[in-house]
């Protein structure tokens, strides 16, 4: 949404099964689940080689910039 700056507000359920080093590479994949008013519930997973190594549900909030 332009003009607005999204702000993370909750993070729930984060489990980190697994080590990230550096120069590892890893892909992030996000899923929207709902949006309420200004907030979007997502879900997300970090992989190393496929695997995973962070499973998360969390909620962002959209905010004017000038707030």
């Amino acid at each position: 949404a332009a003009g607005k700056t999204p702000v993370l507000c909750r993070i729930e359920e984060a489990k980190f099964k697994g080590m990230v080093r550096p120069g590892d590479t890893v892909s992030i994949e996000v899923k929207h689940v709902e949006t309420l008013q200004q907030f979007h519930f997502m879900t997300g997973t970090v992989r190393r080689e496929g695997k995973a190594v962070l499973t998360i549900r969390f909620a962002l909030a959209l905010v004017d910039k000038s707030d």
